[in-house]
């Protein structure tokens, strides 16, 4: 972004006045940032604060040693693992085996269906007609909309 912009600036400044040089215009700044940036004087406090950072650190780790090597002895040490991209893992796997049931589902609704309707007669008052067409229907419910889920799931 700082690079679009010093871009859009020279171009503007070209635009301008075709002699603009804007290297040569930012370079007293930039000279006046990199010496405060880096002189002594800050360096020395960034140092500073980082010496006093470590020598706290320091003071405390005999005692953060002694009580982790307490609690290991005493069996109350454990240790926890966080997967980060397991749980995307997980869900897309759930998915996956839900759409392999409901498939298996609408399998075994067309197998039903068709054996229903070769059955002549039945002592059902609606009639085995019915529930084979039921079943069929049901069927291509369940299948459009596995299809939907599967085109919808596949822009994820």
């Amino acid at each position: 972004m700082l690079l679009k912009a010093f871009i859009t600036l020279d171009g503007m400044g070209r635009g301008l006045d075709p002699e603009f040089d804007m290297v040569a215009a930012a370079q007293p700044f930039l000279r006046r940032l990199m010496l405060e940036r880096f002189s002594p004087v800050h360096l020395a406090h960034f140092a500073r604060g980082n010496l006093m950072a470590g020598a706290g650190l320091m003071s405390r780790l005999p005692e953060d040693l002694r009580r982790l090597l307490a609690d290991a002895q005493q069996g109350n040490l454990s240790f926890g693992i966080e997967v980060r991209k397991l749980d995307h893992l997980m869900n897309r796997f759930d998915k996956t085996i839900t759409r392999m049931n409901l498939g298996i589902l609408i399998a075994a609704l067309i197998m039903g269906s068709s054996i229903v309707m070769t059955v002549v007669g039945g002592d059902l008052p609606v009639g085995l007609g019915f529930f084979a067409i039921a079943g069929f229907f049901g069927a291509v419910g369940g299948g459009l909309w596995l299809m939907w889920s599967i085109l919808r799931g596949s822009k994820d």
